[in-house]
Order: C-alpha cells, then structure tokens, then sequence
C-alpha cells in the first residue's frame, strides 16, 4: 500500500488515523502544530474530505514520518471508539445557531476532553 492508496480510501484512513492521535495523546491543536499546518487543514484531512491528491500525499508524508508509520501500518489500525464522547445539549431552539466564539469553545472542550481520556481512567 502506498499514500495513493491512502488517498483512494481517505474516509477509512481519516477513522484510523483519528485512532492513533487519540491513542497517542495528540490533540487536533497539537498535531497540526507539529505538521505545521492549520487546523482546518488537519480536520479536512480527519473528515475524509481532500480533493486534491497533491496536498493529500504531501499532507500524509508528514503525517507518517511524525507518527513514524508506513501506509500499511497505519492502514492495519483498528479503529475503536473514543471513551469519552462530548454531550450536547438538546433543548437549543431548533433554529439557534452557535457563534464563531462558540463553536471554537465547543473544539478546545472536545479536544480536553480527549485529552483527559488519554491519561485518565473512569
């Protein structure tokens, strides 16, 4: 298997690799700090939804070098669920929708919380 492969399977390797940077304790911040892109960019990549094959292999030579995995290796990963998952709040009007502030409140809650996951046992 090579990076092309990856790209022909991106949703499946998106689940995988989401797996591994929770298993390792990366948070979305983190991990694209480290790749030195943007976090938009990392949650392209993690929601399977890259159009351009280019960015795609360039994206994924970094990933695999930090992680220091190959296509294989990474594409062998079972994906388990995450053992803390956020609640929302259900009694929102229908029609409310959340603020920039908000949503990127909601991201660094989300990303705590898989981090507390990590080092923590309930």
């Amino acid at each position: 298997m090579n990076i092309q492969d990856l790209f022909i399977h991106q949703q499946d390797v998106a689940e995988k690799l989401k797996t591994v940077l929770r298993d390792r304790g990366y948070t979305k911040v983190s991990f694209s700090k480290q790749l030195g892109i943007t976090r938009p960019t990392l949650d392209t990549i993690l929601n399977g939804e890259c159009s351009s094959t280019t960015k795609y292999n360039s994206y994924f030579k970094k990933i695999l070098d930090v992680l220091t995995l190959s296509p294989d290796s990474l594409y062998s990963v079972r994906v388990t669920a995450p053992m803390v998952s956020a609640v929302y709040s259900s009694n929102a009007p229908a029609d409310y929708i959340p603020s920039e502030k908000e949503k990127k409140q909601c991201d660094l809650l989300e990303n705590l919380l898989a981090l507390a996951s990590t080092y923590c046992s309930y």
